[in-house]
């Protein structure tokens, strides 16, 4: 749950400064604008995905469900932390164009991966599904704002141009996708984990009623 009310907070902030007469509070609390605290807040929640994936892995493998897709998954939410501070897809004008393509390879094979994994574990599925539909609308309202056209004419209307509303949707359920994966991942973490501690005890408790 603090992971929801920090991501609810850096909203308020970011509608609170918006207007903001100083520059160095809009910009530090601004979604729209890169080195500032909601960057900070996305780089960590990637990270967070990122290394419950490869622990996801070490555990599927103790359980003797290896599969190196969770190391795609992590390889991907790693890099996409580094990004988020690093800026390299900006910097790269080129790669920055298609970078639809590695998103849609991750999207393809690391959605049914985790599909098939975590809709073992009651609930787990529900996190699972609304993050994938962020994700998938965050993407939707990203590539429909560039398009020339669409923008000259929302730029028309003054409650956009003001507030910039459609901007501040997309990155806030870039956020919250996020963190509803991290908690898919965690609770299916913490189940395997379970699972792995019960089975070790009903083994020592065989081992030990065989011995008595």
């Amino acid at each position: 749950m603090s992971i929801y009310a920090v991501i609810v907070l850096a909203g308020i902030l970011a509608l609170l400064t918006h207007l903001s007469t100083s520059t160095f509070l809009r910009d530090q609390f601004s979604l729209t604008e890169e080195a500032n605290f909601p960057t900070w807040l996305a780089s960590i929640l990637w990270l967070f995905v990122g290394i419950s994936s490869y622990i996801a892995n070490i555990t599927d493998r103790m359980q003797n469900r290896p599969s190196r897709i969770w190391l795609l998954i992590s390889f991907a939410f790693l890099y996409a932390s580094m990004d988020e501070v690093c800026r390299i897809h900006e910097r790269i004008p080129s790669w920055q164009c298609y970078y639809i393509v590695p998103i849609s390879i991750v999207f393809a094979l690391g959605g049914p991966f985790l599909w098939k994994r975590l809709r073992e574990i009651p609930r787990v599925r529900i996190f699972l599904i609304a993050g994938a539909c962020c994700y998938l609308l965050s993407l939707v309202l990203e590539f429909y704002a560039q398009i020339p056209s669409l923008h000259a004419a929302l730029e028309e209307i003054g409650f956009i141009r003001k507030w910039n509303p459609i901007e501040f949707t997309e990155e806030m359920i870039e956020l919250f996708g996020t963190a509803f994966l991290v908690h898919a991942l965690l609770n299916y973490n913490l189940s395997r984990w379970k699972l792995l501690a019960g089975c070790e005890r009903e083994t020592a408790e065989i081992a030990s009623s065989t011995e008595t």
